[in-house]
């Protein structure tokens, strides 16, 4: 018998996911605008564009989800998202970059728009992308107006990191371990051999690959999941 904390196969490629209607409720979304932002046929010359709504929605959820966690009490617990679109350092550098100006982008929104409350602040387009994100992709008992409490906190936490043979960059949590980190991890064939990742609550995974350490890392889905 499997706890219901833990999430596995089942939980992930479950046939009742699909209702009499075929929507799917499954963890899984299947993404199809991902060559906006970096073509799957690319090299060393080409260029990152700019984010594809679809990552622009994994990266709102990851911040959702730091919050809903803190609803439920996990406020100093280590988040992280995996995002794994190239191999290649140069184009993981690019899209570091572009991942962490839309990150500021939000999190200034939310500083600037959340002390004028619930309703006020939807004046805001990142705002207004956030409360949107909540209401279609996530099925939760919290309402949003709790959860809407938290964002300066968990969106305040979010760190970037490039992870890569030629990063200078370390993902290390030990720093954190009193108050977590969230964590938005963008790499390649390094975070496919070992790497740990606390917390991983998001992955946004576009690759073509023949390699079965690239295939394997959805196995880090896998895992227990309290609350």
């Amino acid at each position: 018998p499997v706890s219901d904390e833990y999430s596995g196969q089942d939980y992930f490629f479950n046939e009742k996911h699909f209702n009499e209607n075929n929507k799917v409720s499954s963890p899984i979304r299947i993404i199809g605008d991902n060559e906006e932002t970096l073509t799957s046929k690319h090299n060393k010359y080409s260029i990152v564009g700019d984010l594809c709504p679809s990552l622009k929605e994994a990266i709102r959820v990851f911040v959702l989800n730091i919050c809903i966690r803190m609803v439920r009490g996990d406020v100093n617990e280590h988040n992280t998202m995996l995002v794994n679109m190239t191999h290649l350092n140069i184009l993981q550098g690019q899209l570091t970059e572009k991942i962490t100006d839309y990150v500021d982008e939000i999190i200034n929104a939310i500083d600037a728009n959340h002390s004028l409350g619930y309703t006020k602040s939807l004046s805001s387009s990142h705002l207004k992308d956030l409360k949107e994100t909540f209401d279609k992709c996530l099925n939760i008992d919290e309402s949003y107006k709790k959860v809407f409490r938290f964002l300066p906190k968990a969106a305040n936490k979010i760190k970037v990191y490039g992870i890569n043979n030629e990063s200078a960059q370390a993902l290390d949590y030990s720093p954190y371990r009193d108050v977590g980190l969230a964590a938005i991890v963008i790499g390649g064939h390094k975070l496919s051999r070992g790497l740990t990742l606390e917390g991983l609550s998001v992955s946004y995974f576009a690759r073509n690959s023949k390699m079965y350490d690239t295939l394997l890392q959805m196995c880090r889905w896998f895992g227990y999941r309290p609350r």
